[in-house]
């Protein structure tokens, strides 16, 4: 392993409630992400009765904030630039 390289933390995620994921999606936030005050009012803020989880992000370089929502949750997970970059790469795209 190169001395430079970082080891991953082990994978956790935890249940928050929506004061506390509403504080992690705002400290995030950026408007090139597309994430924003506005949009946190237009999406969540009216919502009652969600699951709200945090994924603690696996390395320090894993700053890209990503949000999935599902039926009856909410989820914020952190990708590297460079995962994000690629996220939508499909085998055979060139």
């Amino acid at each position: 392993m190169e001395q430079n390289q970082e080891i991953s933390k082990p994978y956790v995620e935890k249940e928050v409630n929506k004061e506390e994921f509403k504080a992690i999606y705002m400290k995030n936030a950026t408007l090139e992400s597309g994430y924003s005050e506005d949009h946190w009012n237009a999406l969540f803020e009216k919502e009652e009765g969600k699951i709200y989880i945090i994924s603690e992000p696996a390395t320090s370089a894993a700053t890209s904030m990503c949000i999935s929502s599902g039926n009856n949750e909410h989820r914020i997970y952190f990708l590297t630039e460079e995962s994000t970059e690629s996220l939508y790469d499909f085998p055979g795209k060139d």
